[in-house]
């Protein structure tokens, strides 16, 4: 195997900032094989990738703000079909930043048990546009590709800045800075220096078991994306009304992630109407809305915690979950 596939979503990866005075920044410009040419010019990767075939595939030019199911439901097909061939090693995508955690757990969930025990996914982008004198996009392309290409980390991660993630960890953290992901408490697992990449002496911290996942439905590759499983999310704050969780199952929504204050605590009137919805058939979700550590279990936990680290994460766990209902 000594294929490589970089499938293209668009992103600041691909933009072009144009007249930074006049703010005509705009995303997704730039096609797939530019970025892939870029990045076999970088320094310490030109070496590493010269023997490499790298396949390019545009799957959609989008700012990532405007994700969809329908593009997901594109990029996973697309990354299933290369990964069944006997000759790929591994996929980079390439990806807007706004949304990048999300793709990354869908990435995780649905194509879990699809990918061979040395088979990577890297979702890459960038904080720059690509016609930036300082663009990161090269560096963060040619390294997702380098740990793409290399047997030692089989599954789902994220590389920025040199460091790569998780998909169950990451998380954007920052509006504009470069180093703009974190993985939290965990930390990055990697980091690619000189041209190689070099584990982490520190032991990532210990996360829910990915095979506590239950398999996700057969229509989330094939049914239309528009009916895959409406879920909100709702923060818990003071002042919080419970008809805004009524106005939401009035909606048709299927499940409701709950942001909550604190170690999992609900404002009163959040409690009670959230008791409502799940009378209703609504699927409940909790996670604490703080940035760094998760809801420690307890007795008085009404409905069941996420495991995943932030809430958009968990809103894309708790729809593939649904997706698995009849």
């Amino acid at each position: 195997m000594n294929t490589l596939v970089v499938l293209a979503t668009g992103g600041t990866i691909a933009g072009t900032q144009g007249d930074a005075r006049d703010g005509s920044y705009q995303a997704a410009q730039v096609g797939v094989g530019a970025l892939v040419s870029a990045a076999r010019q970088f320094g310490d990767a030109s070496d590493a990738l010269a023997p490499r075939l790298i396949e390019a595939e545009q799957v959609a030019q989008i700012d990532s703000k405007d994700m969809s199911n329908e593009v997901w439901q594109a990029l996973a097909q697309r990354c299933r079909h290369h990964l069944a061939r006997p000759d790929v090693k591994g996929v980079v995508v390439t990806h807007g930043t706004d949304t990048m955690e999300e793709t990354a757990t869908f990435l995780d969930h649905a194509l879990r048990g699809k990918l061979r025990s040395d088979q990577t996914i890297v979702i890459t982008g960038a904080m720059k546009p690509s016609d930036a004198i300082d663009a990161d996009g090269p560096s963060n392309l040619a390294h997702a590709l380098m740990v793409a290409a290399d047997p030692s980390w089989p599954g789902v991660y994220v590389l920025m800045a040199a460091q790569l993630h998780r998909a169950h960890d990451v998380r954007k953290a920052h509006p504009w800075r470069v180093e703009a992901f974190s993985s939290g408490e965990a930390g990055p697992v990697a980091q690619v220096v000189g041209g190689a990449t070099q584990r982490l002496a520190s032991e990532p911290v210990a996360t829910p078991s990915r095979a506590s996942m239950q398999p996700v439905g057969e229509w989330v590759w094939s049914g239309p994306p528009h009916a895959w499983p409406s879920v909100a999310i709702l923060t818990c704050h003071g002042g919080v009304e419970g008809r805004w969780v009524d106005a939401w199952v009035q909606a048709g929504v299927r499940g409701l992630v709950v942001a909550t204050t604190g170690n999992g605590t609900l404002h009163q009137s959040l409690a009670v109407a959230l008791k409502r919805a799940a009378d209703a058939g609504v699927a409940i979700r909790l996670i604490t809305r703080c940035a760094e550590g998760a809801v420690m279990p307890s007795g008085e936990t009404p409905w069941p915690l996420s495991e995943e680290v932030t809430p958009a994460k968990a809103r894309v766990a708790l729809m593939l979950s649904l997706s698995s209902v009849p």
